[in-house]
């Protein structure tokens, strides 16, 4: 006989990664002439335990292969709270002992482990507001991943528990006064994942940072938004830790794999996004800075009114030791407050795509007050403009030698300061330094500084600036350099409207793309092009390069 057993299941429990119909149907193909009592009263059995197993954990955390995944809804109005879908948590614990974080950490030792927040206010699609400050108590040090998810789901149900996959644009916004944190001073959080949350930092008048994470390695943080409450009371915004102290004590003692990409960091307390490094720490054997984080890797964020809150009000600032930067693609304007630089590192990078204007401090700079000296450092294909000082500033102070920067393909445009000042201090170097087809125009001077370095400077465009080049740069100090460079309008389709019609830089509308093709895309150098953009291919101007 064909038996049929179905069992309606409450919105929460279809959510179960192992239960996803609306109902449940048990077929068994049993000849009717064969079926003893005690059979069907087996099956019986059978079923209803599957039945209550089944029930049992949609009311647990949900597990697939190699996944467990909890949830959390601050306004979940039941009075179970175990994390599961149909009983969500409203919050995580602080500390690794108490009960949400005993349930995360022993997950996390045989599975990989997603907590999923809220994104969205179960009556409207705004943000699902939290008072609760999260406390990242990782202790598990297995190699499965952690991740904190405030974007990808939502609750629709605060009574009964529905959770549905979300693609909008809202996120569990924390109002606290720390409300993102990684902090438990000496132990390092390695493998995690911070995904798709809005923090307040300083929520009241309480508090500072939006972020900070005192160490760990394989760390991802994407796609949130982070930012000051007016009252805040010390920042940066979003901070990762000292490798070393000043003082020469271990802090994390050095991270590796950091990944910050996508977020939006804006109207800040201090910096928008600080990276701590070896504190001027030396290890003794060797008389350098003792290393600090490596393998970093800052693209896609969007950074701006850093420091109106107070403080330093950098974008981006790198301290000493790091290794293996890469700073790429970010947008960063209209900082306030002291330094106030677009981006600012003590360590060697390599900085691509960035656009950088309207800052109060220099656009992009670098130097040797912390740490031993750098090497390597690469600047190419940027755009920066209309920045209170110089576009690009690098410095080197006594026996802190700065060796073997590139500088090529840049836009720098409009500057109240140099487009690049190049400063070597008293017994101080900097070696092995081409400057190589970039555009510098409108700034104050186009190239200048102070000191004496080694350099090659051919194929850029410097027109309309003020000089085109200041000391030690003058045609007295150095007659070739003239002879070596373009001297040209590149005819920018508009600078007054540096993204164009689509709100995206570098796409083919940019006000700053160059039209002076025969000029601009063949440098003097023979590179096809010069600045951060190719032409567009239309102007025709016959060429004054330089042989």
């Amino acid at each position: 006989m064909r038996i049929w057993f179905a069992v309606m299941l409450t919105p929460g429990q279809r959510q179960h990664e192992n239960v996803t119909s609306r109902y449940l149907a048990v077929v068994s193909d049993l000849p009717a002439a064969r079926e003893s009592n005690a059979m069907r009263r087996t099956n019986r059995v059978l079923l209803a335990s599957w039945v209550v197993g089944a029930m049992l954990a949609a009311n647990a955390p949900a597990r697939a292969s190699g996944l467990v995944t909890f949830y959390v809804d601050p306004d979940f109005a039941g009075s179970l709270k175990n994390g599961s879908a149909a009983n969500p948590w409203t919050h995580l614990d602080s500390s690794p002992t108490e009960s949400t974080w005993a349930a995360i950490n022993s997950a996390l030792a045989t599975d990989d482990v997603v907590v999923l927040f809220s994104a969205r206010n179960a009556v409207r699609d705004a943000n699902q507001v939290s008072p609760f400050g999260v406390n990242l108590a990782r202790t598990d040090t297995s190699n499965h991943r952690l991740t904190l998810d405030g974007m990808s789901q939502y609750n629709a149900d605060d009574g009964r528990p529905s959770w549905s996959r979300y693609e909008g644009s809202s996120k569990l916004e924390i109002q606290s006064g720390y409300p993102l944190s990684a902090y438990l001073p000496g132990t390092n959080q390695d493998r995690v994942t911070i995904r798709g949350f809005k923090a307040i930092g300083g929520f009241g008048g309480r508090g500072g940072q939006a972020f900070v994470y005192w160490g760990g390695s394989h760390v991802l943080i994407e796609n949130c938004e982070f930012m000051h409450d007016p009252g805040a009371k010390h920042g940066a915004c979003v901070q990762f830790n000292y490798a070393w102290s000043e003082h020469g004590e271990r802090q994390n003692g050095g991270c590796t794999d950091i990944t910050i990409r996508n977020n939006v960091i804006h109207d800040t307390f201090g910096e928008g996004l600080y990276i701590g490094g070896s504190g001027n720490t030396r290890d003794p054997s060797t008389g350098k800075v003792r290393p600090a984080h490596s393998h970093l890797v800052i693209e896609g964020n969007h950074i701006y009114n850093t420091g109106i809150r107070g403080g330093e009000g950098d974008c981006i600032d790198l301290k000493d030791g790091l290794s293996d930067v890469a700073i790429r693609n970010n947008i960063c304007h209209h900082t306030q407050g002291g330094n106030a630089t677009g981006i600012s590192s003590h360590s060697p990078f390599t900085a691509e795509g960035n656009v950088i204007y309207s800052a109060r401090g220099h656009g992009l700079a670098f130097g040797t007050y912390w740490g031993s000296g750098l090497n390597g450092v690469v600047i190419r294909r940027n755009l920066i403009f209309h920045n209170d000082k110089s576009g690009i500033y690098m410095s080197s102070d006594a026996e802190k030698p700065v060796t073997l920067t590139r500088i090529e393909n840049n836009t720098i445009h409009g500057n109240r300061g140099a487009g690049l000042a190049v400063g070597v201090n008293r017994d101080g170097s900097i070696t092995g330094l081409p400057v190589r087809n970039n555009i510098f125009t409108r700034n104050t001077p186009g190239i200048g500084g102070y000191g004496r370095a080694s350099y090659v400077i051919t194929g850029n465009d410097l027109h309309a600036n003020q000089p085109d080049y200041g000391w030690p740069f003058r045609a007295t100090d150095d007659p070739a350099l003239a002879k070596q460079n373009l001297a040209f309008d590149p005819m920018f389709a508009d600078p007054d409207d540096p993204a164009g019609l689509d709100g995206r830089y570098f796409t083919a509308d940019d006000g700053f793309v160059p039209k002076a093709v025969g000029s601009v895309s063949t440098s003097a150098d023979g590179e096809p092009r010069i600045g951060c953009l190719p032409s567009d291919g239309k102007t025709r101007r016959r060429s004054n390069a330089v042989p």
